[in-house]
């Protein structure tokens, strides 16, 4: 079984990062898999989580505007 679809496309993005950088995901990553236990977590999983928590702390999302009613 594969993963399930997603509503938007992926991009590839590939970076170089120190080794101490890693092993700091990597330690996440094992943090996630203790709490989440039967969840098949990857190293991209946890960067993409990192990410997207970095990036919320550092611009956080606009609130959607509500479309005015006639």
């Amino acid at each position: 079984m594969g993963r399930p679809k997603l509503d938007e496309r992926m991009e590839t993005v590939s970076v170089r990062l120190p080794r101490a950088t890693v092993e700091r995901i990597d330690g996440y990553l094992e943090t996630l898999r203790a709490e989440v236990p039967l969840l098949l977590l990857g190293r991209g999983d946890a960067v993409r989580q990192l990410i997207a928590m970095g990036l919320d702390a550092a611009m956080p999302p606009k609130p959607k505007r509500r479309k005015k009613s006639a």
